[in-house]
């Protein structure tokens, strides 16, 4: 059933709000306030399609769903980099309710609209129906197409080819790339390739997202080159031309600063090369290396296909070649040592390491593979990978030693090795039952970096430990105090396990017997620990009293006060103390407002929504004109607040339009 044009007359802020956001609803009025839109049509089934000027001229089609389970619902899909629920779909909403306000009904499409043939060739999106007032002519098939040109000439087709070529410059550039490899000039289809490629790879990516502005390269005709040479047999030449695409691809994305449409880009090219390695005369050992030399130091993933290759079925002999040559290599390749003797992976060697140990288990060479790792641990760092390997191997007590080890060798820096040491250590205790183990490394991760999820951590961990309730109570004094129960009295050195704290000392790096600094943010009390939990336990008047305590203590602990979730609070004491929800809700609102800043007055809106709702649910709505009328004296010389402002009392759309 069609959508009728009085339902989009009745649209409100609140459902563009939960279709595209705030943010994208400010552009896109923006947009329809500066006459953007245009040639806005009416399909058979109540959607909109309209041309929107932006960068360029975009087509937008916005479908509506008035269904009653799921509610009055948007959806769009535009021909713009976004592609869907943008800020062009908003602006074509705002157009459509504006000219349906001025009486102004938008004409049916027609047929021969070019933007219906436009969106109906994307297989995303379904075809709009023609409206009822349009031409009820079925779309030709491509069958009958078929059929109407077997009947031409060859004269009149080859005109007619020459037409298209003139009318559309990709099908002439097809057709002409074939003509020369029919020709035999080979040669000078590769050098235009590559000629195309330098030029594509030292364009300038960027684009503003907030803006819908910026320049990015098209890589669509080179990767129609690149599948017309490997069509036509040339795989070896395509090998090579991928080699120096990655390097110049990567070197344009480092530079660029664009919405990740250019890697997209250079991953459907790399996806060519991958199927050129597989089709070129390379040995299966030669097309490992080049794989993996194509992925060596992909930051962002353009050889992900190509890397795709050593998950394919090689023969063993080939993975013993590969073996060897990155066994060659990784030997060759330097250990990083910082200036205080540390040593740590260096990139490129740690990749080689990781492949030489994948192709030596490929191969059946398990005992060298872990001779490898552990070997690449001690010369340069790569404990993580030797303690994973060994345990893998069922080694654990040799794991757990190296993982100790490197603990000890691993320098302070490089917290995550750590962490990831540790943790595997309290896996290896685990599996002995020692339970006390992984629960002292989850109070030393809850003491670095106090919350909600690591003190819940601590207690799970705690509980297997059958010393839950002292850990709890020992952890909460430590939220309200801020003072360790692991350390001695000066809250300087880590002590060994008491009755007041049951846990040993956990397994630490090269810190371990050193003094614990105390930095500014490590003093308590953590508040903003402390009224999450009481957030999650339900418990309201914990939680405001907490708060009111956290604020009025602002001045002694301003970290920790101000991690605290105010909205959060809000939420939670809605329905038992609406007037301090209220309070919250309207202090946020204004602290946004006196920002000045256009891009967080929807914050406002947002805040001060949740005032209205809790005061007409309390019978105070004239206390609302009061709060309403105050925010107006103070903040009416900004427009763009007094709009979003409007809004709450105006929420359909077409009435607010009404008081422009």
């Amino acid at each position: 059933m069609a959508v009728s044009v009085k339902a989009w007359q009745t649209l409100t802020w609140s459902t563009l709000e939960s279709w595209t956001g705030s943010r994208t609803i400010q552009r896109g009025e923006d947009y329809q306030k500066q006459g953007r839109v245009r040639k806005l049509v009416l399909c058979g089934d109540g959607s909109i399609i309209a041309t929107v000027q932006g960068t360029e001229s975009y087509i937008t089609r916005v479908s509506l769903n008035t269904k009653k389970r799921s509610g009055v619902q948007l959806s769009s899909y535009c021909s713009c980099p976004v592609g869907y629920d943008c800020k062009h779909g908003v602006a074509t909403v705002l157009k459509m309710i504006a000219d349906c306000e001025a009486g102004k009904r938008p004409p049916s499409i027609s047929d021969t609209d070019v933007r219906f043939e436009h969106l109906q060739d994307d297989n995303t999106t379904p075809a709009p129906k023609p409206s009822s007032g349009a031409s009820k002519k079925q779309r030709t098939t491509d069958k009958q197409i078929r059929e109407y040109l077997a009947d031409e000439s060859k004269e009149n087709l080859i005109d007619r080819l020459m037409e298209c070529c003139s009318a559309e410059p990709s099908i002439r550039r097809t057709l002409a790339d074939e003509v020369t490899i029919a020709s035999g000039h080979f040669d000078n289809l590769l050098a235009e390739a590559y000629k195309e490629m330098r030029k594509l790879t030292a364009e300038e990516a960027w684009y503003d997202a907030w803006d819908g502005e910026g320049e990015l390269p098209d890589y669509s005709g080179l990767q129609k080159r690149m599948t017309t040479l490997l069509a036509a047999g040339h795989a070896d030449e395509l090998v090579k031309l991928g080699k120096e695409l990655m390097t110049r691809g990567t070197d344009q994305v480092n530079r660029g600063h664009d919405d990740g449409s250019v890697c997209g880009q250079l991953c459907e090219c790399m996806e060519t090369v991958a199927k050129a390695i597989r089709k070129s005369s390379l040995t299966d050992e030669q097309r490992l290396l080049v794989a993996f030399d194509l992925s060596l130091d992909d930051d962002y993933d353009l050889a992900a296909s190509v890397a795709e290759l050593f998950q394919s079925k090689w023969p063993k002999s080939a993975w013993s070649s590969v073996a060897d040559e990155l066994i060659v290599r990784l030997h060759s390749l330097p250990a990083k040592t910082d200036r205080h003797g540390f040593v740590s992976p260096n990139r490129q060697r740690e990749q080689t390491g990781s492949m030489a140990i994948h192709a030596l288990r490929a191969c059946g060479r398990d005992e060298e593979a872990r001779e490898i790792s552990v070997a690449e641990a001690l010369t340069c760092g790569s404990f993580m990978r030797a303690v994973k390997e060994l345990m893998d191997d069922g080694f654990d007590a040799e794991a757990e030693e190296l993982a100790y080890r490197g603990l000890r060798e691993t320098d302070l820096q490089f917290r995550g090795i750590i962490h990831h040491l540790q943790e595997l250590i309290g896996e290896l205790a685990s599996k002995r039952k020692e339970w006390k183990i992984p629960a002292s490394i989850a109070a030393e991760d809850f003491f670095e970096s106090p919350s909600v999820d690591e003190f819940e951590k601590l207690l799970q961990a705690a509980n297997k430990a059958k010393c839950k309730a002292v850990i709890e109570t020992a952890a909460r004094r430590f939220l309200e105090t801020g003072k360790r129960p692991d350390l001695d009295r000066n809250q300087m050195r880590r002590t060994k396990a008491t009755k007041a704290w049951p846990l040993p000392r956990a397994p630490l790096g090269q810190d371990a017997d050193q003094p614990v600094s105390e930095t500014w943010h490590d003093r308590g009390p953590h508040y903003d620990v402390l009224i999450g939990l009481s957030i999650k336990n339900g418990s309201p008047d914990e939680t405001l009293r907490l708060y009111d305590t956290a604020n009025a203590n602002s001045s002694d602990s301003r970290f920790h006060s101000a991690r605290i979730d105010r909205l959060s609070v809000a939420k939670s004491v809605e329905k038992s103390h609406p007037e301090r929800a209220i309070e919250i809700y309207l202090r946020e609102a204004l602290s946004v407002a006196a920002q000045t800043n256009t891009k967080t007055y929807p914050l406002v809106g947002k805040h001060l929504k949740k005032v209205k709702t809790l005061l007409f649910q309390n019978n105070q709505q004239a206390e609302w004109e009061n709060i309403l009328a105050d925010f107006k004296t103070k903040h009416g010389r900004k427009p763009r607040l007094m709009e979003v402002i409007d809004r709450i009392d105006r929420d359909r759309i077409a009435s607010s339009m009404s008081k422009r």
